[in-house]
Order: structure tokens, then sequence, then C-alpha cells
């Protein structure tokens, strides 16, 4: 599921896109980890990585809260050159 998540999040920013990568990664270390015979080494791994994407969740999660219709502060989350050039929507009242 985390890897259809991942594809689908292609034309959206860079940090989303990241933290469902690190997601579908996280859930195949860990998965490996068990079916080699519960790997420590590969489920330590699958462990650290899933607190690396819980910590860009929580970025993301912020980013999404702190935009310029909320606060004052923003944070960046990246844009794929391929994708549609930001949401100028959001923040601005529309327009008449």
């Amino acid at each position: 599921m985390a890897g259809f998540l991942c594809v689908a999040t292609i034309r959206s920013s860079v940090a989303f896109f990241g933290m469902f990568f690190l997601l579908t990664v996280t859930f195949f270390l860990l998965a490996i980890g068990y079916y080699k015979g519960e790997d420590v080494g590969l489920i330590k791994a699958g462990g650290y990585l899933g607190l690396i994407t819980a910590l860009l969740a929580w970025y993301n999660g912020m980013a999404g809260l702190w935009n310029t219709g909320n606060s004052y502060i923003t944070l960046p989350l990246g844009q794929f050159p391929w994708a549609v050039k930001g949401r100028p929507h959001i923040g601005r009242p529309p327009r008449k």
C-alpha cells in the first residue's frame, strides 16, 4: 500500500514523496528482516528508518499547518520540475 501511495505522490512535493518512499523502504526492510529468520540488523535498520520517516511525516504535517493562510512561518516542501508549479490559491483569498 505504501508503494502505491509513493507512486501517487510523484507529482506532489518532494517532502511528501520522500515520506512515502522512506515508508515503503521501511516496510521492505522490516519484512525482509522477519522473513530471514528475525535478522536483527535488518529489523533495527527498518526501525531507525521508520523513526526518520516519522520525523518527515511531522515535518509534512507542520508544513501543511504553517502555510501563509494560517501562520507567518512557512516550511519549504520542494517542488519536482515536472509537477504543477505550486498552488497559488492556498492562503490567498479567491479572485473575484
